[in-house]
């Protein structure tokens, strides 16, 4: 097979389909046969300097995917499968792609991310340890080949960003020196000093040593900050974002180089007219004002104490300098800006909100005379600069003095909806949506409210990107409308009448209308105009509901039309837009189901659940996920509607269900699922208990599948709590199917995160907290409701001991949070009220203070059902130790 390699690589590029796809084969069947001799022929391809350079190019990716992968879970198993490979051939594919580095006519070089592909996998289990002297020689050798130092430096920055910061840090000063070598004036190599800034970006994280010493952190400050005045805009451009990445990084250490350096440094690069340079300029003060945000938020958490840091209020400081120059930069549009296209205009507008934010009030003395003094130029784009620049105030400034502002102005912005530019009418619909969103006193009054909704009925005929933030507005406006109505009508579930009341029906018909354009696949516009008909069906006033019941004919209609339509043979760009449409009307019943009065949800309930049927089994037919979530998600709502009555479509339902709790690929679907199933436990009861031998046996099986995503643990969990309790002493026929995945998500749950990984500490706080539930779901449902607890509870009694330690390690987590406390309160009140006369024992195998612990705890909060658990708990308690 290796002898092929070369015509199967030049195959990959072959422009008959056939002939790439039988090229594809070959390597995957060549890969799962003999992986070792695939990547031995791969590396002797990327070697061979007679090749021509897009086979080399080739051989360098198929070698690198055999190794890797973007997907987490396929890239620790190709780890596993490098790591089985004989030590002599590693060595072999180490040494030769070290060798072919430098000899490589195409760039970026192939080679490097090899490198750094196997060195991301040994370099923490220390088998790589040389690796770093291999590039930083010839990378730091002024007489070494052009292609070789540049090919090392990529590969050093590919590592550095790959490898976790601990596994580089020992190696720290080495990288550094070699790396910084490559960034003095002397050097004069362009190519060379672009991969050598380059590879300090991705290193600049694990050098925290290196600058907290001074001599070494004034010497990276001078050649990143003399990189950023070289005439090569790429090297100018990575400099910069060195600057950024150490602002952020490092940004206590800076004050001695704000004034003399960065300052002007980066108010040159914004004037500079270069875009690449002029975004990074602009990164770099949205960046300090990000770090100064989340420095005054820390401040305010930390009172009366002090912060570990404190700001240095740099941009307040260069405020009267920066941003004046931001927010000429918002003119910088064209007429053929790419929605998705990150533009010098669009950094602009971020950063003047950011500063907003950070500075509040103070934005007003510079932005507001540009505004006023452009908002009627003739040149399209700075009239679309003054509006960007008055919507992006709308965080940190005072609500009522932008009220005083935007009172005066309303009449002429409205008036804008006319405007011969497309962009123009486009930033409008947003700054009329950022209105209606944070200050709508200033529209929901006679004088402007009718000309307003005018003039958004108008936006929706527009181009799709004006209908689309149009949508967008009346989303907000219908919101803001609603609490205005119910401030009024405190007393009402629902405010007999507010001030859409007259625009309702019209609304809710020109939505429609806008959801069905021809161009309504552009701007996103279908899914806007659905989210801003939802608003409206989930925020109406009583007076209203004529149109609602006659908008939930609609959707029943469209829903319908949808699924009559054939779908076999049809294109997959077309089956794609029919499931993006079902979605939406699935979403839209949902909204109806959860908002329409009950008797009309529960009259109709069976066209409901045809329609819910129907969805589910055409999805299989086009793979369409989203559908099947929306469709499990309004299949959850009706369960709350009809509660005990949807015994009657459980049968039909559950095979969907079961269908969806096995599709942990498409983890959402999944998620979504196991919720399902515990708002059927809750609303069936004891009812529940002839379907819970599939349920469970998917429910275990994916708690405990090590490539299910981490967010639908805690769910399932839940869910596990849910049908304890439904079911009662039952579900002792699940216990030990369920016990050890609960107990191993416990474990994992223990575990105390860093202080400053919020997204695990959040995450950690909910798989707890749904543990915790499931503990005491079972809990429950084994000692039953009789004065004395149930013989069935002794089932429980050996894992009493591992709950105690998990509740302890909880109340022990300073990140703890109350949630986790009150439901840790009842579950050791119940715990208590269980075993009574063992509880002592069982406390033996935690700490003697865990009880002071959680007491202490729980004496914190000021939730009053967690006050409630808590008396609860000192109760239970005090009836064992007595």
């Amino acid at each position: 097979m290796a002898a092929n390699m070369n015509a199967v690589l030049q195959a990959c590029f072959n422009h008959d389909k056939t002939q790439r796809q039988a090229a594809e084969q070959f390597l995957e069947q060549f890969k799962s046969q003999n992986l070792p001799g695939c990547m031995a022929a791969l590396v002797a391809e990327l070697q061979n300097q007679a090749n021509d350079p897009i086979i080399r190019m080739q051989a360098g990716v198929q070698l690198k995917n055999c190794i890797t992968s973007k997907d987490d879970a396929v890239a620790d198993q190709k780890a596993k499968m490098w790591a089985s490979i004989d030590a002599p051939t590693r060595e072999h594919i180490k040494t030769s792609t070290l060798a072919t580095l430098g000899t490589e006519n195409m760039s970026p070089s192939q080679a490097a991310g090899v490198v750094a592909a196997i060195a991301a996998i040994e370099l923490p289990h220390n088998l790589w340890p040389n690796v770093m002297e291999h590039l930083l020689g010839p990378a730091a050798t002024p007489t070494a080949p052009e292609g070789q130092r540049t090919a090392c430096l990529e590969a050093i920055g590919y590592i550095c960003e790959a490898v976790s910061p601990e596994f580089l840090e020992a190696q720290s000063n080495n990288i550094l020196t070699g790396v910084v070598q490559c960034l003095r004036a002397e050097e004069q190599n362009t190519k060379v000093k672009l991969a050598a800034v380059t590879a300090l970006f991705n290193a600049l994280e694990f050098c925290h040593n290196n600058f907290q010493r001074d001599g070494e952190r004034h010497l990276i400050m001078q050649v990143v900050c003399e990189c950023t005045q070289v005439p090569d805009v790429a090297i100018q451009a990575k400099a910069l974002e060195c600057l950024v990445r150490i602002m952020s990084l490092y940004y206590s250490l800076m004050g001695q180089y704000m004034a003399p350096a960065l300052f002007p440094i980066t108010l040159k690069a914004m004037e500079s007219g270069t875009p690449e340079v002029v975004l990074q300029g602009i990164e770099f003060w949205s960046n300090v004002c990000d770090e100064e945000i989340e420095l005054e938020i820390q401040l305010e958490e930390c009172a009366p104490n002090p912060p570990p840091m404190a700001s240095q209020h740099y941009m307040q400081g260069a405020l009267s300098h920066v941003l004046p120059v931001v927010v000429k930069l918002l003119a910088q549009q064209t007429e053929h800006d790419d929605e998705d296209e990150w533009t010098v205009s669009k950094a602009a507008a971020v950063c003047v909100s950011c500063i907003a934010q950070l500075t509040k009030n103070s934005v007003f003395e510079f932005v507001m005379p540009f505004v006023q003094g452009n908002i009627a130029n003739p040149n399209w784009q700075f009239r679309d600069a003054a509006l960007m620049a008055f919507g992006s105030l709308f965080e940190g400034p005072d609500p009522e003095q932008l009220t005083q502002i935007a009172a005066g102005a309303m009449g002429h912005l409205i008036g804008m909806i006319t405007d011969p530019s497309v962009q123009v009418k486009d930033t409008l619909a947003w700054v009329l949506g950022r209105v209606c969103s944070v200050i709508p006193g200033t529209v929901l009054n006679d004088t402007h409210l009718q000309p307003l909704v005018q003039a958004l009925l108008q936006g929706l005929q527009m181009d799709p990107r004006v209908a689309s933030n149009t949508c967008w507005a009346i989303y907000s406006l219908a919101e803001s409308a609603y609490e205005h109505g119910a401030s009024l009508h405190p007393a009402a579930d629902t405010p007999p009448t507010y001030l859409l009341s007259p625009y309702f029906n019209t609304l809710v018909g020109a939505l429609f209308a806008t959801s069905a354009r021809p161009d309504a696949d552009q701007s996103h516009l279908r899914s806007t105009s659905y989210e801003a008909l939802m608003a409206l069906l989930q925020n109406f006033a009583e007076d209203c509901y004529p149109s609602v019941q006659q908008a939930a004919g609609e959707i029943f209609k469209r829903i319908q039309g949808c699924l009559g339509i054939a779908v076999e043979g049809r294109a997959r760009e077309d089956l794609l837009m029919h499931a993006e449409t079902q979605s939406l009307l699935c979403a839209s019943l949902q909204c109806l189901i959860r908002n329409m009065h009950k008797e009309d949800i529960i009259s109709a309930a069976d066209t409901i659940m045809q329609i819910l049927l129907a969805m589910f089994q055409q999805s299989t037919k086009i793979a369409a996920s989203n559908v099947v979530e929306d469709a499990l998600m309004a299949v959850s709502a009706l369960v709350e509607e009809l509660d005990a009555d949807f015994i009657r479509y459980i049968d039909a339902v559950k095979p969907f269900v079961v269908l969806a709790l096995q599709n942990t690929q498409e983890y959402q679907v999944c998620l979504v699922a196991a919720g399902v199933v515990g708002d059927i436990a809750r609303a069936l009861g004891k009812a529940t208990l002839p379907y819970c031998q599939e349920f469970m046996h998917f429910l275990c099986a994916d708690l405990l599948a090590p490539n299910l995503h981490k967010s639908v643990k805690p769910q399932i969990l839940g869910s596990i709590g849910d049908i304890a309790l439904a079911i009662g002493a039952d579900f002792k026929l699940f216990l030990d199917n369920a016990l050890p995945g609960v107990n191993t998500a416990s474990t994992y749950a223990a575990t105390t995160p860093e202080a400053d990984d919020y997204d695990l500490i959040e995450y950690l706080s909910d798989l707890r907290e749904n543990c915790l539930e499931a503990y005491t779901g079972i809990l429950q449902a084994f000692k039953g409701d009789g004065p004395e607890p149930s013989q069935d509870v002794w089932l429980l009694k050996d894992s009493v001991p591992h709950i105690l330690g998990f509740m302890n390690a909880i109340v022990r987590d300073p990140q703890v949070t109350e949630s986790c406390i009150r439901a840790s309160l009842g579950l050791f009140g119940d715990i208590c009220e269980s075993f009574r006369g063992q509880v002592p024992q069982a406390l033996a195998t935690v700490p003697p203070d865990f009880w002071e612990a959680l007491l202490y705890q729980g004496s914190m909060c000021k939730d009053k059902k967690t006050k409630m658990l808590l008396k609860y708990a000192k109760k239970s308690f005090k009836k064992v130790v007595n």
